[in-house]
């Protein structure tokens, strides 16, 4: 599977202002009417409790020049928690999640259901508010276990 060259995304949630986010490359469209969304995230990160608890959260699509974010928040360093936060420019979006401001993307969704498999859950989004900064900026990608640019 890690041939599979996919996306990289930071999935966030929030609940009273206690944020919550892990990296993410199992993302991807679900359907256009209505628009939403499946996120595959890891149960370890607590992402997932966060967002069930929430009822909503944002997919924040990634940058080449978010390689430094993708790496904090997979957990790679020292950071935990609302420390990774102090990575990157971070905004409160419409349903109150965390916004990567410079995100290629950034779809605010809410939970419409959440299916969990083995170490994962699979999250359905409904997709509320889209947030569009790509500017011509090229995504980051994960492949063979490393961030890599579309060139």
């Amino acid at each position: 599977m890690r041939q599979l060259a996919s996306g990289v995304s930071v999935v966030t949630a929030g609940l009273d202002g206690d944020r919550n986010g892990m990296t993410a490359s199992a993302v991807c469209s679900l359907s256009a009417d209505p628009p939403s969304l499946i996120a595959c995230l890891s149960r370890s990160t607590g992402t997932c409790s966060r967002l069930a608890d929430s009822g909503t959260f944002c997919v924040n699509v990634l940058g080449r020049h978010h390689e430094d974010l993708a790496t904090v928040f997979a957990g790679r360093t020292d950071l935990a928690g609302e420390a990774r936060f102090t990575v990157g420019r971070w905004a409160t979006g419409d349903l109150d999640v965390p916004v990567l401001v410079d995100a290629l993307v950034a779809f605010e969704c809410e939970v419409a259901t959440i299916h969990d498999y083995a170490t994962h859950c699979i999250v359905v989004g409904l997709v509320h508010e889209v947030h569009l900064n790509g500017n011509g900026t090229r995504p980051l990608v994960y492949h063979d276990r490393t961030f890599c640019g579309v060139t």
